[in-house]
């Protein structure tokens, strides 16, 4: 039995508990038996394992910020193969342990010190006078259980236990200033672990990818935070101290990380080159090559449009704004003006691939 229990992750959808963070110091009895010619049943009170029908006892804890395990609680061991008496529920703890404790239906089942946890319908410590709920639970003052957080992605926070992630990036000073002002709520994400609805994954430099709230205008943005232009999420201001990187520079205008300020339609590498941090590069294709140069454009859609500068164009999977021109002559070496959309695209007769529903003119280099 491990020295210290910790608390039990209260969520709705979860049938037994999940331990995030350590109790206050609760302890199983190591002392002399004490005579009992009645042993307490679970969920009684007890001092030593020996004043429990089980055996075993949680020892009550005190330490300086309260109590936890108020008068100690007799429990028991319980697995898929050794259920728990009647009126008692089993409870799965973080370090895979699984205890038996008093069962509930509301906190008037439990005795003083404990409350009824609806999750997994058991008494456990009141955390009001002390008992720990970790870093990722947040106490309820007004029930005395450990919840999780309820605010969502892009919200202020000053731990993980304020958010229903779980999951808190804090405030953090910066040679500059500060960084993630006021702390955001966020959470990890990959191909296989979307974002909620009202947040995007984004991608650092390091290769982690972490949910930032959506926004189509810095208004949408909580103060400290600006609505980024490339990926239309909610960041820190970099003029409050937030790092680019190397690969982007703060813009002073607006505290978006851009790249070298090159417009729509300039040659790239990467998308550091780009004021829109978007650079699609050049490909080499069965036929030669497209995107000569490299390309820098930015996503678009109807509410999303690109600068006045340039027009959006749609592709097979997908949409991006391109140069806007007259003639050829408005284009870079390797591009032609589309008479059909009024903007520079790759020369067809260099490798770009019309699609299947267009051809190339061999004459002029456009997909018609």
């Amino acid at each position: 039995m491990r020295s210290s229990l910790c608390e039990v992750l209260i969520a709705s959808t979860l049938l037994l508990g999940l331990l995030s963070g350590c109790s206050s110091g609760a302890q199983t009895s190591t002392g002399t038996p004490e005579p009992a010619s009645q042993p307490a049943a679970l969920g009684l009170g007890c001092s030593v394992d020996a004043g429990c029908h089980s055996g075993l006892c949680i020892a009550e804890a005190r330490d300086g910020s309260g109590v936890s395990w108020t008068g100690g609680t007799c429990s028991e061991v319980c697995d898929t193969t050794h259920a728990c008496p009647a009126a008692s529920a089993c409870v799965t703890f973080a370090d895979e342990s699984a205890l038996c404790l008093g069962s509930c239906t509301k906190s008037a089942d439990c005795r003083a010190g404990y409350v009824c946890s609806s999750a997994v319908g058991a008494c456990l410590p009141d955390c009001r006078l002390g008992f720990s709920c970790g870093t990722s639970l947040g106490c309820d003052k007004a029930t005395g259980a450990c919840i999780p957080g309820t605010r969502a992605i892009g919200a202020a926070c000053a731990g993980d236990a304020d958010c229903k992630s779980a999951l808190c990036s804090p405030e953090q000073s910066a040679s500059s200033g500060k960084v993630w002002a006021g702390g955001y709520c966020t959470q990890a994400c990959s191909d296989a672990e979307a974002c909620p609805d009202a947040a995007a994954c984004l991608t650092y430099a390091d290769g982690s990818a972490y949910c930032a709230a959506k926004c189509s205008a810095d208004t949408d943005c909580r103060g400290g935070y600006v609505c980024s232009t490339s990926a239309k999420i909610c960041l820190p201001d970099c003029r409050q101290g937030f790092s680019c990187g190397s690969a982007l520079n703060c813009d002073g205008a607006t505290g978006n990380c851009v790249g070298k300020m090159l417009a729509i339609g300039a040659a790239c590498t990467a998308n550091g080159d780009c004021a829109s941090a978007v650079c699609t590069p050049s490909q080499s294709t069965s036929s030669g090559s497209a995107w000569s140069g490299g390309y820098c454009t930015a996503l678009c859609s109807a509410t999303t449009p690109c600068p006045s500068s340039a027009t959006c164009i749609t592709y097979s999977d997908g949409s991006a704004c391109a140069a806007r021109c007259a003639a050829n002559a408005d284009c870079r070496a390797g591009y032609v003006c589309s008479p059909g959309v009024g903007a520079c695209l790759p020369d067809c007769r260099q490798g770009f691939s019309c699609g299947s529903k267009l051809m190339c003119n061999s004459t002029t280099g456009t997909c018609e």
